[in-house]
């Protein structure tokens, strides 16, 4: 079923039907427990997530849907457009030169292609295919959604077009609702974590460690890096772990009584991690490594293929 032929599909557990947000037709998936909308012109971007119980919705919300979802170019800035929802990026995450013959040097636009594509739609049982050819390189990628419970489970594809080898980077882009004294849970083995950057180096230098969740300050202060803070704070840094074995992270909201936890195999292939992103804190997960980054309030996961020194 595609999206023009669906009105109202129901069944015993879910129902999809289609609606419109802003100017855009969407797909809205509900089974009861959770409400699921996706936005198929903008690379298949999940606008919404909501929990029916409680109504919290926990995706950031752009203050204008009619200048965030509005028409986009392929290669935009996607920092011109309203940060919101939960995006996918390939091939890339920075815009940058593909490295390698026969596709070099073609340029990679900035967080990827799919963001600023359209998808096709298929709707089978209670689950939403949507697929996105990439125009930058010879790829086609699939993304799956279903509702189970209180589980919003998303399977990636990525095929490959052509007889030679592409390389390509992935990443989620979740942006979350988050909230001052929020608390990012990561599994316990992790104790130490690597900067990749730090405001006004706080933390240290592109390479240094730190200790992870309490750690010290370059001035000597002591910090939680696992809270989220005041955006009056004007901190930001971008941490990683090292490999994981426990596949895990989450975000738990005190006020909301809400949590949000991002689960994933790290015995699978480096292209299946998993990432979380909160409110100042973002959450990365590059091959089994786990990214923390507190910018502008802006709440990120990320699952991703490819470490920070990855373009």
């Amino acid at each position: 079923m595609t999206l023009q032929q669906l009105s109202s599909t129901v069944s015993s557990k879910s129902s999809i039907c289609q609606t419109r947000i802003a100017s855009r037709d969407a797909i809205v998936v509900d089974n009861g427990s959770l409400r699921l909308t996706v936005v198929p012109e903008l690379g298949g971007k999940i606008v919404s997530l909501i929990r029916n119980e409680s109504g919290y919705e926990y995706l950031l919300q752009p203050p204008d849907p009619e200048r965030a979802y509005r028409p986009c170019n392929y290669a935009d800035r996607f920092e011109e457009y309203e940060p919101s929802g939960f995006d996918e990026c390939l091939p890339t995450i920075a815009a940058c030169l593909y490295p390698d013959e026969p596709f070099s040097p073609s340029r990679l636009p900035d967080h990827g292609d799919v963001w600023c594509s359209s998808s096709s739609v298929e709707i089978a049982g209670e689950q939403v295919t949507l697929t996105t050819s990439i125009r930058s390189l010879p790829l086609r990628f699939k993304k799956k959604c279903q509702l189970q419970e209180k589980v919003v489970r998303l399977d990636y594809e990525v095929t490959n077009l052509s007889q030679s080898d592409v390389k390509f980077l992935w990443s989620a882009h979740p942006l979350l609702r988050v909230e001052p004294d929020a608390e990012i849970i990561l599994p316990q083995e992790v104790k130490e974590v690597e900067v990749n950057w730090s405001k006004d180096e706080r933390l240290g230098k592109s390479g240094d460690r730190c200790t992870w969740p309490i750690a010290t300050e370059c001035s000597g202060r002591t910090v939680e890096l696992n809270r989220i803070v005041s955006p009056t704070a004007a901190t930001a840094e971008k941490l990683f772990t090292s490999p994981l074995c426990e596949g895990f992270c989450a975000m738990y909201l005190p006020r909301e009584n809400e949590s949000v936890v991002f689960r994933f195999d790290p015995g699978l292939t480096s292209s299946l991690p998993s990432l979380l992103n909160l409110a100042t804190a973002v959450l990365i997960l590059w091959r089994k490594r786990l990214g923390v980054m507190n910018v502008r309030q802006l709440p990120r996961m990320e699952p991703c293929d490819g470490g920070w020194k990855s373009k």
